[in-house]
């Protein structure tokens, strides 16, 4: 059974590059080191990842050829979305696998990240402005077309949006970002 051998983050910010290299000053400092096997073996090491995007990196092996290195790219890891993402670390060795590296990620929302809901929001907007002269028609976001009867039916279609992109862009804390205060006494 694989175990976690704490080589990655427990979280990130979306849109932040996970490096794991002895020259990370910022990771650590290490190379994955697996016991009795290396790029020499020959082996291959690879990572997957189970976000809104699955993604799987390959491993690159280290200067010694001892080890490897893992580079998961700034744009690769805004893919991911917001939540835990469940991770594999695969060995690969003669076409046969193992799963070496197991664990979960937390990723917290990237502030550079937009929302499709913020995109579903300025097209509603954009509708709303003709729909005086036209009160039924369709809008198109992201290829899927979405026909309305009247700006009543948009309106309620921007508050639902709008309320999904609040959500999304909360950050993760209880209740979706409220502070909740007690008083307590002393006995």
């Amino acid at each position: 059974m694989a175990v976690t051998l704490n080589y990655l983050p427990a979280s990130i910010i979306g849109g932040e590059t996970i490096m794991v290299a002895a020259a990370n000053p910022f990771g650590g400092g290490r190379d994955i080191i697996l016991a009795g096997y290396s790029p020499a073996t020959p082996a291959t090491l690879s990572y997957h990842f189970q976000g809104n995007t699955p993604l799987t990196i390959e491993a690159a092996p280290n200067s010694g050829n001892t080890g490897w290195t893992l580079t998961v790219a700034a744009a690769e890891t805004l893919t991911l979305g917001p939540g835990p993402v469940a991770f594999a670390g695969v060995l690969t060795i003669d076409g046969a696998t193992k799963v070496v590296d197991t664990g979960i990620i937390h990723v917290r929302p990237s502030p550079l990240r937009v929302s499709s809901w913020l995109a579903v929001v300025a097209a509603i907007d954009a509708a709303l402005l003709t729909a005086a002269s036209s009160p039924s028609g369709s809008i198109s976001i992201d290829g899927m077309s979405i026909s309305y009867r009247s700006p009543d039916q948009l309106i309620r279609l921007r508050d639902y949006a709008a309320g999904m992109a609040a959500r999304e862009s909360a950050t993760g804390t209880m209740g979706g970002g409220r502070i909740i205060r007690t008083r307590f006494r002393t006995l």
